[in-house]
């Protein structure tokens, strides 16, 4: 299998390397933890996205990460660059990071775009995962609080019945409140 990462360039920050596929082992069955990183980043195991990992173990992951996207738009970046992209990134969360990755490595390159995509590229990208993030997570909780209201409405009707009386003192109470502000209703 030419260009994995091994386990211990990983963690060394090196660039793409070959690996012997006459082994019949690939570098991620050395080290279980190393193999559940590498199932969430093929996106197998996408609960371990929502723990956090120790900071170690998010720089191999990020580095992997990096290796996969420099692969699949065949690039070969050197150690300064994957090194710099991969402490930057670290800043960030890990699960906007590696879905920008992701969808950076899986997009066609542009006509005159580079293999490795520019650092403005890799931030806009994260940006907008996050960006997706916040309202995929906005819609969820609006869902999931209509969702309880309509469950309260079916199991508790008498408090939802249209009363007339109430709606008189309401409008009353709402013309007073008005009228002291001094806008006429």
């Amino acid at each position: 299998m030419q260009g994995e990462l091994s386990i211990a360039q990983a963690r060394e920050g090196k660039s793409l390397t070959t690996f012997d596929r006459a082994s019949k082992r690939t570098p991620w069955q050395e080290d279980d933890q190393m193999q559940d990183l590498t199932q969430c980043l093929n996106g197998r195991d996408r609960t371990s996205l929502t723990s956090t990992p120790r900071r170690s173990d998010s720089k191999v992951v990020i580095r992997l990460a990096l290796a996969k996207l420099a692969i699949r738009r065949q690039a070969n970046p050197g150690k300064e660059t994957m090194d710099l992209y991969a402490s930057d990134l670290m800043e960030m969360e890990l699960a906007h990071v590696l879905s920008a990755l992701e969808s950076l490595s899986c997009r066609r390159r542009a006509e005159g775009e580079t293999a490795f995509p520019d650092w403005a590229t890799v931030l806009e990208q994260v940006e907008s995962c996050r960006i997706r993030r916040v309202i995929e997570e906005r819609q969820a909780k609006e869902k999931a609080e209509r969702e309880e209201l309509e469950k309260h409405r079916r199991e508790h009707p008498e408090e939802y019945v249209f009363d007339p009386e109430e709606h008189v003192r309401f409008i009353a109470e709402f013309r007073e409140r008005m009228a002291k502000k001094g806008i006429d209703v």
